[in-house]
Parts: structure tokens; sequence; C-alpha cells
């Protein structure tokens, strides 16, 4: 199958986002099927310490990743456009005229979007736990809760 020039650059982050996704499973099923108490606090305890490495965005920092991603998703509805325009996948050539951009500066801006995006995501993930804190004591299991959060905040972040 070949990939078209949007998709290969977004693959990483996809990569990336499934990782995460597939970590949280694993911590869900681990503390599921976890008989003694202990080593299930254990679990979410090492998975809250792992995101609370990651440090919180600036104000300033907050606006520029923004704008990246919104600059990347600009470029994929033009290639989308582009797509739809031509009955098959744009060359990156096409779409860089098509964006009034040059190849090598739309490859920067989509690498750039891409690392925004994962960064406004992991930063994120602070919020996620606080908020399902809020909503533990529901009969609702924390991973669960922070599953869907993490979902909402990668949608959240377009």
């Amino acid at each position: 199958m070949e990939l078209s020039f949007a998709t290969a650059l977004r693959w990483p982050l996809n990569v990336a986002v499934k990782s995460l996704f597939i970590y949280i499973d694993t911590k869900v099923e681990s503390f599921m099927s976890t008989t003694s108490r202990a080593v299930s606090v254990d679990t979410v305890r090492t998975y809250l310490h792992e995101i609370g490495r990651v440090p919180l965005l600036t104000h300033e920092e907050e606006i520029v990743f923004g704008k990246q991603v919104r600059r990347m998703m600009d470029l994929l509805e033009i290639e989308a456009e582009l797509t739809e325009k031509l009955g098959r996948e744009p060359e990156a050539a096409e779409l860089a005229e098509a964006a009034g951009s040059t190849v090598e500066k739309l490859h920067a801006e989509m690498h750039t979007g891409k690392r925004a995006k994962r960064k406004m995501i992991e930063a994120n993930l602070r919020l996620v736990v606080a908020i399902a804190k809020k909503y533990q004591k529901r009969n609702l299991e924390f991973l669960d809760l922070i599953q869907e959060g993490s979902l909402g905040d990668r949608k959240s972040v377009v």
C-alpha cells in the first residue's frame, strides 16, 4: 500500500498516540486483573509519575504550538481538497505549489506541526488526570476515565 505525503508525515505521531493508548490499555488490564490492591496502586502511581515528568506549557508556548498545529491542519486540508480535485494523491511538489510553499518548507511545517501537537497532548495529560479524579467517585474506573480523557485531549488539539 502506497502512503500519501501527509499520511507519511503523520505516521510517527499516530504511532506515538497509539503507543500511549496501548500503554494505558495495558495499565487498565493490569489494574483489572491484579488481585492485590497494592500492585494496582503502584501501577497508577507509575503512570502518574511518568506524565508528571512532562513540563507544563507556558502561555506563549500554547499560542506558538497552536499556530503550528493550525498550519499543519491547513496543509492537510489543502491536501484533501487537492486529492479530491485530482482524483489521486498529490505529489509533494503539487501540494507545495497549492500551499504556496516549497517542498522543503512544507516538510518542515508538517514536522513542526506534528511535534507541536504531540507536545500539547502530552502537556494536557495532567489536566486529564485532574478531571478524571473528580469523576472517580461516580463508580467509574480511574484508568478508564484517563483513557477517555486522553482521547478527548487528542481530538481537542486540532
